[in-house]
């Protein structure tokens, strides 16, 4: 998440139960971010011991795929839990009408290459400020920036599956696609400060350490994926919380909300941005890394090096400001030890292949001599289903849901079965 935070110290590994508060003390967003994700992952371990790794609620099962009179794939209102994550369906979506995917491919679209596939909901947590949802400033105090929020976002997709024509496919199958899509990832990212100098064991020279003035927490990113020497990265050194709305786009003239309070909190000449728009971050896409040439703070103008494409500006519009030289290649040197420096006596150090975007380690320069953590995401399939004259009799005959599991309470509860997916992942991606 790319807020103006000092550390992300939750460790599931330690056990904590609580954050205790003492008197007269400092009082700092890390131990109550830390706090909230205690019960964050405490409430989602209880719902997946008890529903299991997918499931929904006899009485308002959720995302039920059916189809409609116009041969139409239609997800279903109502509630499901995927790995412990509540997701929401509050009234009947089309396929291609689902508010968080822009641009959803028709269904037959998806099913050209191979007839048979997968429906699956892709799941994951998306990172809001009040450029995004305005009613977070508080207006009584004249809209100030305070904290920032994180909704889950659910999207339903379809995976083509290789299957022969004599097998019916079903979610407890084994099929490569669905295999490889659901593969553990692994890369991992180790960092450090600048080690010392080797001319006297008593002595610290004052290259080692870090040399930066400032309380940073260094972001480090993956841009475009691939393997080490294909894919790219950037890096900021305030977690990439340096952010402004984009008013207009003429060319490479720009007109945004604020150009900020000065160079270290705002935008200067020559610093690299990435334009975006909710549209590439719903389809979890890389914006366009792209430098600034001048800034004009009188009229909030920023002229870039070179004109932004595919920019939809009724789709909130954000210009992010990155403290890297544009992209960096995902490699490891031959010199220094395989250590890619970044500024101020911080390193990185890559590690197997970075796949997807939005692959993130967040290094406090306190602690950079640890291994940087690595978000999770997870899959699982709510319905095999294919194309042609079968379509929505298959869809029918599976009914998109598993069978229930009796509750407590007396009521009753859809399971399912889910994958883990791969570190350096954004996006939790889950299913029925």
């Amino acid at each position: 998440m790319k807020g103006d935070f000092s550390r992300l110290t939750f460790d599931p590994k330690k056990h904590y139960r609580r954050v205790l508060m003492q008197q007269g003390r400092v009082q700092v967003d890390a131990d109550w971010n830390e706090q909230e994700a205690i019960n964050q992952f405490r409430a989602e371990i209880e719902a997946r011991d008890v529903i299991g790794r997918c499931g929904a609620p006899l009485h308002d099962a959720g995302f039920q795929i059916t189809v409609n009179n116009n041969g139409e794939l239609v997800i279903g209102k109502g509630r499901f839990y995927a790995d412990g994550i509540l997701c929401e369906n509050d009234a009947d979506a089309g396929y291609l009408q689902q508010a968080d995917r822009p641009e959803a491919p028709k269904p037959a679209d998806a099913l050209k290459t191979l007839p048979i596939g997968f429906v699956y909901l892709d799941v994951w947590e998306r990172h809001l400020t009040a450029l995004d949802d305005p009613r977070i400033r508080e207006v009584a105090l004249g809209g100030p920036d305070s904290a920032t929020r994180s909704r889950v976002v659910w999207q339903v997709k379809i995976l083509p599956i290789k299957t022969s024509t004599d097998t019916q496919p079903t979610c407890g199958g084994k099929f490569a696609e669905w295999d490889a899509l659901t593969a553990p990832g692994n890369a991992t990212l180790n960092a450090r400060t600048q080690p010392p100098g080797a001319d006297s064991p008593c002595l610290i020279p004052p290259t080692a350490g870090y040399q930066r003035l400032e309380n940073q927490l260094y972001r480090v990113e993956v841009h475009k994926s691939g393997a080490l020497g294909a894919a790219t990265f950037k890096w900021s050194r305030d977690n990439g919380s340096v952010l402004t709305t984009i008013e207009k786009i003429n060319g490479q003239e720009i007109t945004v909300s604020s150009v900020g309070p000065d160079n270290v909190l705002g935008f200067a000449n020559g610093q690299w941005v990435e334009v975006v728009d909710d549209r590439i971050e719903l389809l979890g896409q890389p914006g366009q890394l792209i430098q600034i040439d001048k800034v004009d703070a009188g009229t909030r103008g920023v002229t870039l090096k070179s004109a932004p494409a595919g920019i939809d500006q009724t789709r909130n519009p954000k210009l992010r400001r990155w403290d890297s030289a544009g992209e960096m290649k995902v490699e490891v040197p031959a010199t220094n030890d395989g250590w890619i420096v970044l500024e101020g006596g911080i390193q990185a150090h890559p590690r197997a292949h970075c796949h997807g975007r939005d692959r993130m380690a967040a290094i406090p320069d306190s602690e950079c001599d640890a291994t940087a953590p690595a978000a999770r995401r997870h899959r699982a399939s709510l319905l095999p289903t294919g194309a042609g004259a079968a379509w929505s009799e298959r869809i029918a005959s599976d009914r998109g849901l598993p069978p229930a599991l009796p509750s407590a309470d007396g009521g009753r509860r859809r399971p399912g079965h889910s994958r883990h997916g791969g570190e350096f992942e954004r996006h939790q991606t889950i299913a029925a």
